[in-house]
């Protein structure tokens, strides 16, 4: 009995080992593809945007090409109208389905008005009842409930261009214009830089934000984060020192003061985009969707499907954003003369550097996809270790691809540079999930959103 007893534990004891080696085995594989997913969407991240970087960079070392200003034309009109269309698409949808909803609504309610006609005739015969009544008004109810329900939901699609002219603001009209002011000056940069110059200097936007955060918001940021922005600046002023020493053909002063005004022009924009979203989003959530009626009124009539969401509150900063950058940036070229001189050279300049202008613009858009999908898997922390690899492989490629001067001063500026600018973000990103003070609470939920809370950029 007892050696019975025995191997009845032992069968036992090796099923248990083998149920945790299945489990172990099943965490194992997960993680592994987890792992393929993560190195998957990175590669492509890397490779879109470097892609486009290379594009971008042979544009503007063209000698036919003079038009800073028309890039940006070129970039906020792609991204308008890919937005608009998406826009449309979702629109189509959400219209056809409430209109097959209100269809099925309207023929539900013409049998229970048939069902009412002859429970009329049956009552003047004498065979109606309490119950039969109590039916009737019931019927009622849920008919004006659902025709309530349907009406609400029809309410936001009244036309296409009516429900996006109705939720335009002034506030979007300043984001763009601060959108085309920072990123106009940001490609006059390239066009009178050298770009890696150019790109480098643009990595201290963080920055820039972090100082107009504190002096119009009186947002605090630790010690560390202080000094990490101090390195990042240390090194962008080495690696462009760097430049000057090397004579590069493409240094001025010109450009420089349109980078660092192109950095207060991003701060500008990122506080208004923020302030901007949160607005919307708390008027958003004052206006919840109507509460469908109790199912015991309305068994007889089919609950109104409600519309899918046409866009969100981010979606449409980004139109109206994209929108006002476009008509400002046609006017700009308009009076300047560079619509003329831009569509020229789209016309009849050089077939690659055409080619790179649309290939610069649709890499960096779809590589924008596989970012905000390891965001929404992973984390935010693993997408700013893609975003620094980015910049690392888009400096390495443009050395490769268009060989320039290179020298110990510059690998000294931009170790510092790449390195403050990672642990800063993770700095900043840290601070921004630490669970707030419990005796605090109120007012931490009131604070500014940090320096990365904004709307994903188009460039590295």
């Amino acid at each position: 009995m007892a050696s019975k007893a025995e191997k009845t534990a032992a069968g036992g004891s090796s099923k248990a080992e083998s149920a945790e080696g299945d489990a172990a085995g099943a965490s194992t594989s997960t993680s592994s593809r987890e792992f393929a997913t993560f190195v998957w969407l990175s590669g492509q991240v890397v490779f879109f945007h470097a892609v486009s970087a290379a594009c971008t960079e042979r544009v503007f070392t063209d000698k036919a090409f003079h038009s800073p200003i028309f890039f940006q034309l070129v970039e906020s009109t792609f991204n308008f109208v890919v937005q608009l269309a998406t826009r449309f698409v979702r629109f189509t949808a959400a219209a056809r389905a409430l209109r097959l909803s209100a269809t099925a609504g309207k023929r539900n309610n013409d049998e229970i008005d048939d069902a009412d006609v002859e429970g009329d005739a049956m009552s003047a015969l004498g065979h109606a009842n309490n119950g039969a009544r109590a039916r009737k008004t019931s019927v009622a109810s849920a008919k004006f409930s659902g025709r309530r329900m349907a009406d609400e939901h029809l309410k936001p699609v009244r036309g296409f261009w009516a429900s996006i002219v109705a939720g335009f603001t002034w506030g979007h009209f300043f984001v763009g214009l601060g959108t085309v002011v920072s990123h106009g000056l940001s490609y006059i940069g390239y066009h009178e830089l050298n770009y890696t110059t150019a790109t480098l200097l643009k990595s201290g936007k963080v920055v820039s934000v972090m100082l107009l955060g504190f002096m119009v918001n009186g947002r605090k940021f630790s010690w560390r984060a202080v000094s990490l922005a101090t390195i990042l600046c240390v090194g962008l002023g080495i690696f462009g020192l760097a430049d000057k020493a090397s004579e590069v053909p493409r240094f001025s002063v010109k450009g420089l003061v349109a980078c660092l005004l192109s950095l207060v022009g991003s701060a500008v924009c990122a506080n208004l985009q923020d302030m901007l979203l949160k607005r919307d989003r708390m008027a958003a959530a004052s206006h919840p969707a109507p509460i469908a009626p109790p199912s015991s009124v309305t068994a007889s009539v089919p609950p109104v499907a409600s519309s899918p969401p046409i866009s969100s509150v981010k979606e449409d900063l980004m139109l109206y954003q994209n929108f006002v950058a476009t008509a400002l940036a046609i006017l700009y070229c308009a009076i300047t003369g560079d619509l003329a001189k831009g569509t020229q050279f789209l016309m009849y300049g050089p077939r690659r550097a055409v080619l790179a202008t649309f290939g610069s613009v649709s890499f960096v858009y779809v590589g924008m996809f596989p970012l905000l999908q390891i965001v929404q898997q992973f984390d935010a922390t693993q997408a700013q270790v893609v975003t620094s690899l980015r910049k690392a492989v888009t400096f390495v490629a443009s050395f490769v691809i268009y060989p320039k001067p290179f020298t110990g001063m510059h690998m000294t500026g931009l170790l510092f540079s790449l390195a403050g600018a990672y642990l800063l973000e993770k700095e900043l990103m840290r601070g921004k999930h630490k669970p707030p003070p419990p005796t605090s609470s109120s007012s931490s939920s009131s604070s500014v959103a940090s320096a990365k809370d904004v709307l994903p950029t188009t460039k590295a």
